[in-house]
């Protein structure tokens, strides 16, 4: 997002970034019909982490979208980072960053276009003093899934009741001065196809009602990719299948349908069944072991260490906590501890409802019944701390056929992304990070 310099390009010049953008510029004039997947090949760092027909598939669709441009200039702003700027016959303004990757300084790392802020937009990286206006923000703009609008109410402060371990970074569109628009990513790594990756994944974005159409999205969502891509191999995100708006934007760049959100209402659950004892930070290092071996089969699983495990349960503030842990005999199930308060908008009618997210889910084989005894250790605690419903996220098949009867309602996701998964991905499901949600 930061520009450090602004020297002009030759775009026919032999500078590899001008190179770069002249390639991606033709095609993009072309609707990428005049690229093969070899092109791209070529074009890209050699251990490119986003096979070329998926690069393909995303910018033609892309350049679908796009009205056509006039080219601005062309500008250099880092040793390995070039811009051209263009516009559209509205007068739109548009940009496209070619990001070279520096171990080979001919080839691409990323290039994307996205579409400047319109007039009155202002793009920047949040402070922790926004943190009620985001909050704020979540109150004013449900999530329309299908048939259902969520409208979520995290309290005062959204940076304290959406804290994670990992490294995370939010921006926001302030619109004629005022806060309207944000967009949260979390940047942490995963294995993906057997090769370890850092991804970025988008998390919460929501743009008021009042300002949609204005271009805020578009231009929420360039800051965010510009402001990860040159740190990350490629992002990722989870939609909710019935999301209409992911649709008509032609976000889907692959739909697979890998993780599904059980809803389970406590109350419905609850047994006399006791949580064992909530482990010491002196057995972070077993628990590590345990999530190293419990997950290790799953597409998307991440390394564990003992501090890794310590910074999740403990760098959260009031979210997380040794105490919300529940771990015995080959199982894991660890629960928020702040409640969410989601007001759920249906063909039913209007639900209130509190709930808290499952962080973590885990068994090693042979011990997958003890989930369902910690799920219902876990319910009848919740219930006596006025919690409506557990929400449980689950991306291993085995997993979801023993927990999906116990749930009231389930949601099923998308995974949207551009990086190689393993071609038995599916069969063996997928690490989901619940804390992500």
């Amino acid at each position: 997002m930061q520009e450090t310099t602004d020297q002009v390009l030759d775009l026919s010049g032999p500078d590899p970034r001008a190179r770069a953008l002249r390639w991606y510029l033709g095609h993009l004039r072309t609707g990428w019909q005049d690229a093969s997947e070899d092109d791209v090949r070529r074009a890209y760092r050699s251990d490119d982490p986003v096979p070329p027909a998926q690069r393909l598939r995303f910018a033609g669709g892309l350049a679908a979208r796009v009205p056509a441009l006039d080219l601005d200039g062309v500008a250099a702003i880092a040793d390995h980072q070039a811009i051209a700027r263009l516009h559209d016959a509205q007068g739109r303004g548009w940009r496209v960053r070619a990001i070279m990757h520096p171990p080979e300084p001919e080839r691409l790392r990323w290039a994307f276009l996205t579409q400047e802020p319109p007039p009155g937009v202002v793009i920047r990286s949040a402070t922790s003093a926004d943190g009620p206006a985001l909050a704020a923000l979540e109150r004013r703009v449900p999530v329309v899934d299908g048939a259902f609008r969520r409208t979520y109410d995290r309290g005062l402060d959204y940076f304290t009741a959406a804290a994670v371990a990992d490294e995370h970074h939010v921006f926001v569109a302030e619109v004629d001065g005022v806060l309207s628009g944000m967009v949260s990513q979390v940047r942490h790594a995963t294995r993906a196809a057997g090769r370890l990756l850092r991804v970025a994944y988008a998390r919460h974005v929501r743009v008021d009602p009042k300002v949609q159409g204005r271009g805020v999205f578009s231009a929420l969502n360039g800051a965010s990719a510009e402001s990860a891509i040159p740190d990350c191999d490629a992002p990722w995100s989870l939609t909710g299948m019935s999301n209409d708006a992911i649709d008509r934007r032609g976000m889907r760049n692959v739909a697979r349908s890998p993780a599904v959100q059980l809803r389970i209402d406590v109350r419905s659950l609850s047994s006399s069944m006791p949580l064992p004892n909530p482990p010491s930070p002196a057995e972070a290092e077993a628990i590590a072991d345990f999530l190293a071996q419990s997950t290790r089969e799953l597409e998307l699983s991440r390394p564990w260490s003992a501090n890794e495990v310590c910074a999740r349960v403990e760098g959260v503030g009031p979210r997380y906590g040794w105490d919300r842990l529940g771990f015995a005999g080959g199982a894991l199930l660890g629960v928020e501890r702040t409640p969410v308060t989601v007001k759920t908008e249906g063909p039913d009618g209007i639900s209130i409802r509190r709930e808290v997210l499952a962080f973590d889910v885990a068994s090693v084989p042979g011990c997958e019944s003890r989930i369902e005894d910690l799920v219902r250790a876990w319910c009848a605690r919740l219930a006596e701390e006025g919690i409506d419903d557990l929400l449980v996220t689950v991306g291993s098949p085995l997993l979801r056929q023993l927990l999906e009867p116990l749930a009231s309602h389930s949601i099923a996701f998308n995974l949207n992304h551009q990086f190689s998964v393993a071609s038995d991905a599916d069969e063996r499901g997928y690490f989901i990070d619940g804390m992500l949600f």
